[in-house]
């Protein structure tokens, strides 16, 4: 969210894949990797206007894209809270 007066924060959902390769998803890595650069442009280019850039690392978080993957998944309202603790700290990189 940017507010009128300037100021605010950007939050790109990313992917802990975007830090390492899985059989078969090097692709998906790699466009994961590609948006985490281009937050840390953003956070660079926005800084000056006092808008905050932030990365948001998910690993399986409960959702129809997982449906079929069988390990520990997070809720997308516990990713939703960590998300915005980590705004609130002022934190770069959120891990969930």
């Amino acid at each position: 969210m940017i507010e009128k007066n300037g100021g605010g924060s950007i939050l790109n959902i990313l992917s802990v894949l975007s830090w390492i390769n899985i059989d078969e998803g090097g692709a998906y890595s790699a466009a994961k990797s590609a948006q985490w650069g281009v937050t840390k442009a953003l956070r660079l280019e926005l800084a000056a206007k006092n808008v905050r850039g932030a990365g948001l690392h998910v690993a399986f978080m409960d959702t129809d894209m997982t449906a079929g993957i069988h390990a520990p998944k997070s809720s997308p309202k516990d990713i939703s809270r960590t998300a915005i603790d980590g705004i609130e700290a002022d934190l770069y990189e959120i891990v969930d």
